[in-house]
């Protein structure tokens, strides 16, 4: 096969017509391109954010005051609430008192709703079941979203002897690093 020489009419022709459709080609490219923006300012600066807190833990105590009376059962609802905030209930634990030691009984539905509801039940013999202020339960909390403290209402449901005779008995929260308060008579 003879191809023609670079220098001959034919050779120029080709290369003016490769030239020309590179060129076109180019062109039409650079035409569907986007035209050049100005270089943008620089945006405001930004208010700083406010930082959340970190997550923090906490643990209260239950208690249920049964007077001179043993205490073989009792129920409570706590509830709890930060402002501005979410409280979950991560953890129950029993209590100081033998006949309570074991964590008490709760519905888990409702603990997915910061709410327990609280009860235990001893079989042990009068002598063995705890009179006055008891610590019954221990409940952890997780924070979030706030600094402000944990509002926790106690509820009281039900008590009973070791008769089985039902009584109504004070409940009380605390902080679980609180000291404790003065027994009464």
């Amino acid at each position: 096969m003879n191809l023609p020489r670079l220098d001959s009419p034919l050779a120029r022709n080709v290369l003016a017509l490769v030239a020309l459709g590179v060129a076109l080609a180019l062109s039409a490219v650079l035409a569907s391109a986007q035209p050049a923006q100005p270089p943008a300012s620089p945006a405001p600066a930004a208010a700083p954010a406010t930082v959340p807190p970190p997550p923090r833990f906490e643990a209260i105590d239950v208690f249920v005051d049964s007077a001179n009376r043993p205490l073989a059962a009792w129920q409570v609802e706590l509830m709890a609430s930060v402002p501005g905030g979410e409280v979950r209930i991560v953890g129950i634990e029993g209590g100081q008192h033998p006949a309570f030691n074991r964590p008490p009984y709760y519905d888990p539905a409702a603990i997915a709703q910061n709410r327990a509801i609280l009860a235990a039940l001893s079989i042990e013999p009068a002598p063995n079941l705890p009179t006055g202020r008891t610590r019954v339960a221990r409940v952890h909390l997780h924070i979030t979203g706030s600094r402000a403290p944990v509002a926790v209402s106690l509820a009281f449901i039900d008590a009973a002897d070791h008769a089985a005779a039902r009584f109504v008995a004070p409940v009380s929260v605390q902080p679980a690093d609180a000291p404790p308060p003065e027994n009464r008579p």
